[in-house]
């Protein structure tokens, strides 16, 4: 069988003020999902406070759980992360 291709991440900019970030493709569990940010500079940071709600066809991340929203000139990367396996 052979599947489709599909969007599997979405980077989204900071603005000082938001904290839910909202995705848009199929993930069966948190563990699916890897969310990175990115500084102005070009540092990427796999991070691990966050939080995730997930629906039939995508999701929204919470990041940060606690402390201040990601700021302007930084993004986010959520994006889907595991293994397709077909027996």
């Amino acid at each position: 069988m052979t599947m489709s291709s599909s969007v599997s991440k979405v980077t989204l900019n900071g603005d000082g003020v938001q904290t839910a970030w909202p995705f848009s493709f199929k993930v069966w569990k948190a563990g699916d999902l890897e969310v990175s940010i990115t500084s102005p500079a070009g540092a990427n940071t796999v991070v691990t406070d966050w939080t995730v709600d997930l629906g039939a066809s995508g999701g929204t991340v919470t990041y940060p759980t606690l402390g201040d929203p990601l700021p302007l000139g930084w993004k986010i990367t959520i994006r889907r992360f595991m293994d397709f396996l077909q027996d």
